[in-house]
């Protein structure tokens, strides 16, 4: 039976989690990285992670503050995805062999070659920052400048392929807060940055038809010829 590996991985969680851990790790405030979230997914991991949890260890201390709380932290930068674009002038060769792996019902890893096609794609995010004051979203700003002026690029895994994905900055900043913060009014007082981001990156989409187990690809060959010279 040919396995479908569209049915082991998901390429654009494992491409918006390369980037969700990039762009935390890359913008700061105040010297501390700014969370960046995806809110709603039904996913606990980044909840998990924050919380400190390892699953390796037992047992498991349940901490009273819930993903509730978690997700309303300040500052974060929540993230929203709002589209796909397929680069349709940007595709190459359909006659590529490429490899990826999967672990099969008898959790073994297995390794499968089979011709593929790289299909160029723009994956676009929103991203809505909340601060705590006004100056914090300025120096936010200033550290999305700072670090993000030139095309960012990072790796993530696919099917135990590395792959490798951009993002680039945008062209301007929409900011938004409340000048009057006196307590009077009924507003919300974190300040708010909107910014949109576009991801670029390559799905590879692979010809079930031509899959082929590595194990039972011929990878190199020898040849041992002995010749033997006779006396007529």
């Amino acid at each position: 039976m040919v396995p479908d590996y569209n049915n082991y991985e998901n390429f654009f969680k494992s491409l918006i989690s390369g980037f969700l851990m990039d762009i935390t790790n890359t913008i700061q405030l105040n010297g501390k990285s700014i969370p960046h979230l995806i809110p709603h997914t039904g996913d606990d991991t980044l909840y998990l992670m924050d919380r400190g949890y390892d699953n390796s260890m037992e047992p498991c201390e349940v901490s009273n503050q819930g993903p509730r709380n978690f997700y309303q932290m300040v500052p974060r930068g929540m993230v929203k995805p709002s589209g796909i674009n397929i680069n349709n002038s940007d595709f190459t060769s359909p006659f590529t062999r490429g490899f990826f792996s999967v672990i099969d019902e008898e959790d073994k890893l297995v390794t499968y070659s089979a011709v593929f096609r790289r299909i160029p794609l723009t994956f676009t995010v929103e991203i809505t920052y909340v601060l705590p004051t006004y100056f914090d979203m300025l120096n936010t700003i200033q550290s999305i400048l700072s670090n993000c002026y030139n095309i960012r690029t990072f790796s993530f895994v696919y099917l135990g392929q590395t792959l490798s994905a951009s993002y680039k900055l945008p062209d301007n900043f929409d900011g938004q807060y409340q000048m009057d913060i006196d307590g009077s009014s009924t507003e919300a007082k974190e300040k708010i940055i909107n910014i949109s981001l576009e991801i670029e990156s390559n799905f590879p989409a692979y010809d079930l038809d031509t899959l082929t187990n590595t194990d039972k690809v011929i990878l190199y060959t020898k040849t041992n010829i002995n010749q033997e010279s006779k006396n007529g």
